[in-house]
């Protein structure tokens, strides 16, 4: 039986948790080789027992934070620096300037003038590179044989301290960011994800397009009037600090070694304090709200996706309460939402997640149903039943027991994790050492494990998915 929807009222103002103690815990340090001084986390970090490797938390005098990852085993050494900078941070008037800043970056350094010096190193020994562009960072990353770690990073660094935006580059990587728009033309997810954001609030940069293709670079610089090099570097000098860098190295070669390459090599990018923009407002504001998007795929996929703002719920990595309601929606077990929309031949598959684009920033949680044709024609019973089963966990007394349950599976998970790939830590950890309410102990674990039950911030976030609170999207 289905229960009967309440509309109930909601408020998006949660308290937040304090931020944590960054300016404790450090210890003043200096290299061995060079007398270089940094700053070294003394406490002990949060780590796997069945984890090998050794982990170093440091913070450089430009205030770059970085862990130092050495591994024994190690044939192939990662590194990755994200910045936390990204799409939202675009000019109105050049869209698509952050995603095209990371692809000139590469294109030589005043030490390493040669275009292909980095590519070429890294070929001749065993590597691979790669960048990435999303809301809130910029992030590059390589991995390389562990004996060519050394020159891989002295290229990598110098990326972020004297790039050149080789101006013989530009047409050929605007050319390049164009075609990754056009590949993307018929990408039902990515024509989704567009659709939602042109559709958010007009106040908020959420709304704008964000890769950036030819016509919203090279044309639109052109009825400018403006040189678009000339604000590429602009953008560059305006937000790429160190302040706003982490960086993560894992090779073979000791602690020691490792954090005498990182303090030496990562230390004379400039810091410019903390350049990440701010925003006011939220991506879904009231006027998005109470709304029903109708949208047609290109391929033959029925989606009925229902949209509810939300606050930072990155803040609450001890509670992960939002990870919580997620689990239960997602559930496909006896008396789950997805075990009752398939009985009817109403749908295949249900997501449940925030955007994992926008840290730091107010979110968005979006519960996404896969619908059969007969499912589409009844999207509004399967809106129904996703409100009726919120309502039933709004109503229920306590979801200690559920919890309890998930924290022993992932402690379970955590105490016997498998060792990662290099790279993929690397790439992994750079863009968690972002979220600025994870503590310095917790770094490395992060979001691995549930440490706190909060019964009153779990109902809170429960209240906001009610029907006032939501878009819904059909296709």
């Amino acid at each position: 039986p289905l229960y009967p929807v309440c509309y109930c009222s909601s408020s998006m103002d949660i308290p937040l948790p304090p931020l944590p103690d960054w300016d404790s815990g450090f210890e003043h340090r200096e290299t061995g080789t060079a007398g270089l001084p940094y700053f070294e986390f003394t406490e002990a970090l949060e780590l796997s027992p069945s984890d090998p490797r050794k982990y170093r938390l440091i913070r450089l005098p430009n205030n770059l934070t970085a862990v130092c990852v050495h591994d024994a085993d190690a044939k192939q050494a990662a590194a990755s620096l994200s910045v936390n900078i990204g799409s939202l941070a675009n000019p109105p008037e050049l869209r698509g300037m952050a995603h095209f800043c990371e692809h000139l970056l590469f294109m030589g350094t005043e030490k390493y003038p040669k275009e292909n010096a980095y590519a070429q190193y890294l070929a001749e020994h065993g590597g691979y590179s790669n960048a990435y562009t999303n809301l809130s960072n910029t992030c590059y990353y390589f991995d390389v044989a562990a004996d060519a770690l050394e020159g891989a990073l002295d290229r990598f660094s110098q990326f972020f301290i004297s790039p050149l935006f080789d101006p013989d580059s530009t047409d050929r990587e605007l050319r390049a960011v164009d075609a990754e728009f056009k590949g993307y033309l018929q990408d039902d997810n990515w024509r989704v994800l567009q659709l939602k954001r042109s559709l958010s609030s007009p106040t908020h940069p959420y709304h704008m397009f964000d890769i950036g293709n030819m016509s919203t670079l090279k044309g639109d610089a052109e009825r400018l009037g403006v040189d678009l090099r000339a604000e590429l570097i602009k953008f560059h000098a305006k937000y790429y600090s160190s302040d706003i860098m982490k960086l993560v190295i894992v090779g073979s070669d000791s602690l020691d070694k490792l954090t005498d390459w990182t303090v030496e090599m990562f230390s004379p990018i400039a810091s410019k304090g903390n350049t990440m923009p701010v925003f006011i407002g939220h991506p879904l504001s009231s006027n998005e709200l109470g709304t029903l998007v109708r949208f047609k795929t290109v391929n033959e996929y029925h989606w009925v996706d229902i949209n509810f703002p939300m606050p930072n719920l990155h803040a609450w990595y001890r509670e992960m309460p939002h990870v919580h309601i997620n689990s239960l929606l997602k559930h496909d077990g006896h008396g789950s939402i997805l075990a009752y929309l398939k009985k009817r031949g109403w749908a295949t598959y249900i997501y449940a997640g925030a955007s994992s684009q926008l840290r730091n920033h107010p979110n968005i949680l979006s519960v996404l149903v896969t619908a059969t044709s007969s499912g589409l024609r009844h999207y509004k019973d399967i809106v129904r039943v996703i409100f009726a089963y919120l309502q039933m966990l709004q109503r229920a007394d306590s979801h200690e027991w559920y919890h309890e349950e998930r924290r022993k599976i992932r402690d379970i998970l955590f105490r016997y994790a498998e060792k990662g790939v290099g790279k993929t830590v690397a790439y992994d950890l750079s863009l968690a050492m972002h979220d600025q309410y994870i503590a310095p102990a917790h770094i490395v674990s992060n979001y691995s494990l549930l440490r706190n039950y909060d019964e009153t911030l779990l109902t809170r976030l429960l209240n906001l998915l009610n029907p006032d609170n939501c878009r819904i999207l059909l296709g």
